[in-house]
């Protein structure tokens, strides 16, 4: 429960809760541990906070009628793992470049992407968008 104890989103400076989602998820994702969060519509909870479990362990955020949530619970666990330290390259032409990527995961003049995943399921998807890079970055 997020909004008690040493996680409580309530009280504690946002500082302190970034860094204890942080590690959590940190730890989770060496463990090969998946955690999806499943949050009810209508209540105070601070999504960007918790999503950064389910970003860091390779989980899900869903926001779920209070009506349904037995449903996405059956969902959550119908995932499979199918592979834990899962880091992914896309390489380009060199004539392209990633579109809309985090700079951070970009590499030789933006057309290799390389990202640390973690753990994967049977579900996980990913998408790219990429585009010619300006005739004077190819010359």
């Amino acid at each position: 429960m997020a909004n008690v104890g040493v996680g409580s989103l309530d009280f504690s400076s946002e500082s302190a809760t970034d860094n204890f989602y942080e590690k959590a998820g940190k730890l989770a994702k060496e463990k090969g541990i998946i955690i999806s969060v499943i949050t009810i519509k209508g209540s105070e909870c601070k999504v960007s906070e918790l999503g950064k479990l389910a970003d860091l362990t390779g989980g899900r955020v869903t926001r779920v009628n209070p009506e349904k949530v037995g449903k996405n619970f059956k969902k959550a666990l119908e995932d499979q793992l199918v592979g834990i330290d899962v880091e992914i390259r896309v390489r380009l032409h060199d004539a392209l470049r990633f579109r809309d990527e985090m700079p951070q995961y970009l590499l030789e003049d933006e057309s290799v992407f390389l990202k640390e995943l973690g753990n994967v399921t049977n579900t996980t998807e990913l998408t790219f968008e990429y585009e010619p890079k300006a005739w004077s970055r190819l010359q």
